[in-house]
């Protein structure tokens, strides 16, 4: 009695591999399409000016700085996820949005002079 092994892949793995592979090319436009999107919106929104609806995270991105700098400027905790806008914080603070506009203004000043873009010297007292 000899068994016959089927060497040509049946109906059903052919199937999996169309699935496989279309999902594979969905993901693949899906991750090309969010590249393309957000290049486009963050190469024409850079260094915008400051509105009580930003985060500090959009600010420094917007900026191109690390957001730690601004967290330490602003006396909020670093490496904690804080997505309070501006607004919430300055509320929060009992100043008003001008005060904290100013302060993440000079606190983007002070980064971008420094080489590495963020706020050690000011953090440690210095």
């Amino acid at each position: 009695m000899r068994i016959r092994l089927n060497k040509t892949p049946g109906r059903l793995a052919n199937l999996i591999l169309l699935a496989a592979f279309v999902t594979a090319l969905v993901a693949s436009g899906f991750f090309a399409v969010r590249l393309t999107v957000n290049t486009i919106y963050w190469s024409s929104h850079r260094d915008e000016p400051i509105e009580p609806w930003m985060t500090v995270g959009y600010v420094a991105h917007s900026y191109n700085l690390e957001p730690k700098a601004l967290f330490g400027a602003l006396d909020l905790p670093i490496g904690v996820s804080d997505r309070r806008t501006l607004g919430d914080i300055a509320s929060a603070k009992g100043v008003s949005f001008e005060v904290l506009k100013s302060t993440v203004e000079a606190s983007i000043r002070r980064s971008r002079q420094q080489p590495n873009g963020d706020l050690s010297d000011r953090m440690s007292g210095s």
